[in-house]
């Protein structure tokens, strides 16, 4: 008999990672975006950060902020502001949906979560390594459900 096996990849990634049917039943069912951080070129949050990291790339900055809401940490990331040329990365408690501004800053890019938790930590369990590193990511930050038949 065929067998629908689930595949979640990144946007323009040849890797394509096995997940459970329950994980993409759970999306499918929630409605949830399948985009987990939306962008906004030249701009930054005002006031609202809580951590900073260094020589970082883009990807590894969305792993830092997926990291940040294991049951031990005090502040969540609900947005950050990556820098091209020095690779820093700032995490952000808040986002410009709440109390804090975007100022325009040439350099940062901006990036929010969009995605429910849950779906975000599911792709960054397949995607991050331990250390905060990126294995899976791709640079636009989306995800893309495949269905194959097998």
């Amino acid at each position: 008999t065929e067998k629908i096996r689930n595949r979640v990849s990144t946007a323009n990634d040849s890797r394509t990672l096995l997940i459970e049917d329950a994980f993409v039943d759970s999306l499918k069912k929630s409605g949830s975006s399948l985009v987990c951080f939306r962008t906004i070129e030249h701009r930054y949050l005002l006031g609202g950060s809580f951590e900073q990291h260094s020589d970082t790339t883009i990807d590894e900055c969305r792993c830092l902020c997926a990291e940040t809401y294991s049951a031990t940490r005090l502040h969540h990331c609900r947005s950050f502001q990556w820098y091209n040329k020095s690779g820093k990365c700032t995490l952000n408690r808040g986002s410009h949906m709440g109390k804090y501004d975007l100022i325009e800053d040439l350099e940062a890019t901006y990036q929010f979560v969009s995605c429910e938790v849950q779906v975000l930590l599911g792709v960054a369990n397949k995607v991050c390594n331990e250390d905060g590193k990126a294995v899976g990511f791709n640079g636009t930050g989306q995800i893309v459900i495949n269905f194959s038949l097998l």
